[in-house]
């Protein structure tokens, strides 16, 4: 039988009695502020009060427990408590309800010509499988979850996962109570979407990624679902050094006669789960969040712990890119786009408790944020020096609408090549600043053709350099490449775009749209978007200077990407020398010709652009 550790946390205390109906239970704030040290006085004061403490919180500086109107009166005249909040209760329709699903899967599984079984669209829709040919399956990163409880060790696609660690705040809880069995079955769904492997059959996203598994949601109606679960479980992840943790839960509305949050309260600094996962961010862990599925109901928005600042919250999108009907909205009672990104949602592939090899598919935006924090673990995995606000703005700025968010989709689709590729500025010896991308394709690059094509924001004109591997993968040409900015650009805000082509002679750019390149600001650590200007017209324009003695300069215009041949011929209309012969984007382009045998007199140019052959007049004087 598989085993696992069992691991209590330190700073964080778990009763085991049940709630009186005449107790409520609440957080309750110090005054000592955030991430302050957790005062044994204040909390043996609280005790005596309320007879029990459910949780303690180092990361708010506060605990819950179970008060009535008297206690909690008492408790609010301490001189050091800062403030009480209710603890969420989830009443009826819960804002992330059990996903949608089809009935049993009565079709034969695909054989092994399929890889990916019946996973094939939700891997294939992001891409995800490039990054798998070059063998980045998770190996390195550990993700958590925060849900319902799991049943993996006997399903075939789960029961070789890497689960590190394992604990179910609910049943710690209510120990004395036998939890139903749908207890376990949502946990089990969302966290196969990640570390499933079962192939020809279903294949997870980040299948050998380590994993850290956390029960803090009771399904049961009768019962709070409580907020206290869900920040003991992320602080105990920290714990066991969690990168990464995925949560398809929400909180809004509470059962009466309990105070429910307001959709002003969905504003980043109201809701204690919200507050807790910004915390995490801050010790480097990324949260991915499901948006909720109130995008057709009265609530419509998203749900707390969706609406931090530094959240991930995803959406869900169908196979055909339409957001989903029931994919919560935005913006942020605060105004920020909300959710920050899409994935597949509708009709998605997963495994079924109750059996060692059942499959089912649902929907819902539950399904959509497993697949974001499965990514983010093959991009860590490819490259484990980035910060959570890296792997953060990797994800958002690669996706489909980068310059165009709103609050449907956020920043659009996910796109895992894209996001793996995306820049991350490096400062190393000297102060100089390179910049680095970890680049695969699924048909390999040819690595000479690998390019950064740099200008600085006053200057239209590219500049264009190799892009050197520093890193490489099993497969030789996907790996970590860098460029250091030469002298000309040190201080500089600098933008630039990479090529490269495949071994079929396809051309790869990054970012893919034409109209888009990278930003880089010496004030600022993170590479953004931002829009390129493009020629409306090819123009050739005339050399400078002419007449010229030692050299000239070309100068040439191009609305699209496309090749380029510059020649220079002689009065006798003799092949003189060929300037350039390769592959150009869209922008403003130079190149230069330096003359060294050839005698004074007329010369003339010529660029050869798609179908088209523009000529120039140059005079040289020895």
């Amino acid at each position: 039988m598989k085993q696992f550790v069992f691991v209590l946390a330190a700073t964080v205390l778990v009763t085991f009695s049940l709630e009186s109906q005449n107790h409520q239970r609440y957080w309750i704030f110090f005054t000592d502020g955030d991430n302050a040290p957790l005062s044994e006085r204040n909390i043996e004061v609280v005790r005596s009060i309320t007879d029990s403490i459910t949780v303690m919180s180092r990361w708010l500086n506060a605990v819950s427990a179970p008060a009535t109107a008297g206690q909690l009166e008492s408790i609010r005249t301490l001189p050091f408590v800062k403030s009480v909040q209710p603890v969420a209760r989830m009443a009826r329709p819960r804002p992330v309800p059990e996903p949608r699903e089809t009935d049993d899967l009565q079709k034969q599984f695909p054989t092994a010509e399929n890889f990916y079984g019946i996973s094939e669209t939700q891997i294939k829709m992001h891409r995800i499988d490039v990054l798998h040919n070059a063998d980045i399956t998770g190996e390195g990163a550990i993700i958590g979850f925060l849900d319902t409880g799991y049943d993996w060790e006997s399903h075939t696609a789960l029961k070789d996962a890497k689960v590190i660690a394992e604990r179910d705040f609910v049943a710690e809880h209510y120990s004395e109570q036998q939890l139903p069995a749908g207890h376990y079955s949502h946990g089990t769904l969302v966290f196969s979407v990640v570390a499933g492997y079962d192939p020809d059959t279903f294949i997870g996203v980040a299948h050998d990624a380590q994993f850290l598994l956390g029960a803090t949601e009771d399904i049961r109606t009768e019962t709070p679902i409580e907020e206290d679960f869900w920040v003991a479980g992320i602080e105990w992840m920290e714990e066991m050094e969690v990168n990464i943790v995925s949560t398809s839960l929400g909180y809004s509305t509470f059962d009466p006669p309990h105070e429910s949050y307001t959709p002003e309260d969905m504003d980043g600094r109201t809701a204690v789960t919200t507050i807790a996962a910004d915390r995490a961010f801050e010790r480097e862990i990324l949260v991915v969040a499901s948006a909720g599925n109130a995008g057709n109901s009265d609530w419509r928005i998203i749900t707390s712990p969706a609406d931090g600042e530094y959240v991930i919250a995803v959406g869900a999108i169908d196979a055909f890119e339409n957001i989903a009907l029931f994919s919560s909205r935005g913006p942020s009672a605060d105004g920020r786009i909300k959710p920050d990104i899409a994935a597949l949602g509708v009709t998605v592939a997963g495994a079924r408790v109750g059996g060692t090899s059942g499959y089912r598919f649902a929907s819902g935006t539950s399904l959509s944020a497993p697949i974001v924090s499965g990514t983010a673990g093959l991009i860590l995995s490819a490259r484990p020096d980035l910060s959570a606000g890296e792997l953060r703005n990797a994800l958002l700025m690669s996706a489909r609408r980068n310059s165009e968010p709103d609050n449907t989709v956020g920043y659009g689709m996910l796109d895992a090549p894209d996001a793996l590729a995306f820049p991350v500025k490096r400062v190393i010896n000297g102060g100089a600043v390179a910049i680095e991308a970890f680049l695969t394709a699924k048909e390999g690059l040819i690595e000479e053709t690998v390019s950064v094509h740099l200008r600085t924001t006053s200057d239209p004109v590219y500049s264009v350099y190799p892009f050197t591997i520093s890193g490489q993968m099993a497969q030789s040409t996907s790996g970590l490449y860098r460029h250091i900015l030469g002298e000309r650009y040190r201080g500089q805000t600098v933008r630039f775009v990479i090529t490269a082509r495949d071994s079929s002679g396809n051309t790869i750019r990054y970012p893919q749209s034409v109209s888009k390149e990278f930003f880089l600001s010496p004030v600022h650590d993170l590479v953004t978007i931002t829009d390129r200007v493009i020629p409306e017209r090819f123009v050739l324009h005339q050399n400078f200077p002419n007449p010229f003695n030692d050299r000239t300069v070309i100068r040439f215009e191009l609305p699209d990407d496309d090749h380029v041949a510059i020649r220079v011929y002689d009065i006798l209309g003799r092949n003189v020398v060929s300037l350039s012969d390769d592959f150009y984007l869209a922008g403003v382009h130079e190149v230069t010709w330096r003359p060294s045998v050839q005698s004074s007199g007329v010369y003339f140019y010529t660029l050869r652009y798609g179908n088209r052959i523009e000529t120039g007049r140059m005079l040289y004087l020895r």
